[in-house]
């Protein structure tokens, strides 16, 4: 069975108790002297010695049980605070903690601040010119516009790492980022950003060539169309490109040997409009440890692409996500991809049987019997929510077979968390096959999702075994059923298991 309920840590215990006795002891002189007036700059209060963990912690706790309250951020935002992150979804409170921490937290060097979506630009802005020692500031998805970028680049000089994903992001604001040459912005931009995502917003080529050739220890960064500016840019020789390390890129033959020249150090890529020449530049690309490939217009071939890039790269891979590639050799895979730690394969269009590479089943023919795969696989997602259709308009062949859902989980035994969706190959025969060789000691999480052929037989053999497993989700299993969901429920509870069962 998963692990018992333990005895909550007596940390645990004493930040319940001081969010439960919040109102009636910690806040309530405070709240009772100064109700009509609460815009204190600096307050001395109960929580005036605490550290910035303590204090994120008991706001994490304040947020898990739903009742922080205004007075409560004034008391516990103080001026020591180094770090914060805050999830809330009231528009009042969000503006609250965006002003205090504007008046209040100098000393603050890491903010997470993506939730507060509701908090006007000017504010956002306001907030920034209150922070001169950032490190790393994530705004995503927040009303920041250039106003706040450019508040950033006079204000926040050491900043590292910055997300202004899905922002209202254009050029001039970007642009300050980099600094200026007059003498009014010769001290302005962030010289030392590390990380930068501008994933989403409305930044020109040519704003993110200047970014590329000022920012010259900038590692990640993520922006619309990046790979153009980045050829530009390389042929033009003003910047060395080598310290990249993360790039999403939409890539062709010729693209392919460019990432190679002007980008070697790559760790993470992404690849779309993958073709076959040039494919051997990959091999080169010695730092490479995370591929994410997408066939977008159904043309990727598995065994004249997909093939050749794994037999080359493979072996030093940790992540690799296929998307809408079909069909695919799971045990290939398995035995050129020795060292994944997260696979992922999700189709999620409809796929033709004359769009289809046959050639795929002599891979799987050659695949070794016996053979353990993917030993150090440690998080899978297969969610095939498309369907293949025939040359006669009926369905088409599987997208994945018993055989490569044995060959995914039978000897991935440190597997952390299985996400399924659609997978109808995963029956509860091929479950108690699997079973007899990975008992999912390890898993934490456990998802399936309209996994329409396991059953309650095979989700008692996970619930009823000791094992790590906290997060069981059954959604829309037609062979699992609510007196199911209820047993688990009761089972659960009657021995205090540190489990959580959802089930639609």
């Amino acid at each position: 069975m998963p692990r018992r309920i333990c005895v909550p840590s007596l940390k645990r215990c004493c930040l319940v108790n001081v969010v439960k006795n919040m109102d009636d002891v910690w806040c309530k002189e405070s709240a009772e002297m100064f109700a009509e007036n609460q815009q204190w700059l600096y307050v001395l209060g109960p929580f005036e010695h605490l550290t910035s963990d303590t204090i994120q912690e008991i706001i994490d706790v304040l947020i898990e049980k739903k009742t922080i309250k205004r007075i409560h951020l004034q008391l516990l935002l103080q001026t020591r605070i180094q770090k914060l992150r805050v999830d809330v979804q009231t528009g009042g409170l969000q503006t609250c903690i965006v002003q205090l921490v504007g008046w209040r937290c100098r000393k603050l060097t890491k903010l997470d601040i993506s939730s507060c979506r509701l908090v006007p630009a000017k504010s956002l802005a306001e907030m920034v010119s209150g922070i001169p020692d950032i490190v790393s500031l994530n705004l995503n998805n927040t009303q920041s516009n250039d106003q706040v970028l450019c508040r950033i680049a006079v204000h926040c000089r050491r900043l590292r790492e910055l997300n202004v994903a899905y922002c209202n992001i254009k050029d001039a604001g970007a642009l300050s980022l980099c600094g200026g040459s007059t003498p009014d912005t010769v001290d302005t931009g962030c010289p030392e950003l590390i990380t930068l995502d501008f994933e989403g917003t409305n930044i020109s080529q040519k704003a993110q060539i200047i970014i590329l050739s000022s920012l010259h220890h900038l590692h990640n960064i993520k922006a619309p169309s990046l790979f153009q500016a980045i050829q530009e840019l390389g042929c033009s020789d003003t910047r060395d490109l080598s310290k990249l390390r993360s790039l999403d890129v939409e890539a062709t033959d010729e693209d392919i040997a460019a990432i190679h020249l002007l980008c070697p150090g790559l760790a993470k890529l992404y690849l779309t409009c993958l073709r076959v020449n040039n494919l051997e530049v990959i091999a080169e690309l010695s730092h490479l440890q995370s591929l994410t490939l997408l066939d977008e217009n159904q043309s990727l071939s598995f065994t004249k692409v997909v093939y050749p890039v794994l037999k080359l790269a493979g072996a030093r891979l940790k992540s690799l996500i296929l998307l809408d590639v079909f069909p695919v050799s799971i045990s290939f895979i398995g035995s050129v991809c020795p060292h994944l730690g997260h696979f992922g394969y999700c189709l999620y269009r409809r796929r033709d049987a004359s769009s289809l590479d046959y050639q795929v089943a002599n891979l799987n023919m050659d695949a070794h019997v016996g053979q353990k795969y993917f030993q150090h696989l440690m998080t899978l997602e297969v969610s095939l929510i498309g369907r293949s259709v025939g040359l006669d308009g009926m369905p088409g062949p599987e997208y994945l077979t018993r055989i490569d859902v044995n060959c995914l989980l039978s000897h991935c035994l440190g597997l952390r968390d299985i996400n399924f969706r659609k997978v109808q190959a995963f029956s509860d025969e091929v479950f108690s096959e699997v079973f007899t060789t990975n008992r999912f000691l390890t898993t934490k999480q456990f998802a399936l999702d309209k996994c329409h052929e396991i059953s309650d037989l095979s989700i008692r053999c996970l619930v009823e075994q000791e094992s790590d497993l906290e997060v069981l989700k059954l959604w829309k299993c037609k062979k699992v059923f609510r007196a199911h969901f209820m047993n688990y429920e009761d089972y659960a509870q009657r021995n205090h298991l540190n489990l959580r069962v959802q089930w639609t």
